[in-house]
């Protein structure tokens, strides 16, 4: 699973979930299974958190 933020770049990642240096800044997070994804689900929860209240401006 590939999740992408398109304006990943701006956000400061406390996390390190986000990945990759793309030149439109954007930034993925990228998973291999579903327990992956449960085993980082806070980080998930503040990543999207992060990203929206830079969205919602």
């Amino acid at each position: 699973m590939l999740l992408v933020f398109p304006t990943g770049a701006t956000i400061n990642d406390p996390t390190g979930l986000l990945e990759g240096k793309f030149t439109d800044g954007r930034k993925t997070a990228k998973f291999s299974t579903l327990d992956e994804v449960s085993n980082r689900r806070q980080d998930l929860q503040t990543v999207i958190k992060l990203w929206l209240s830079q969205v919602e401006k």
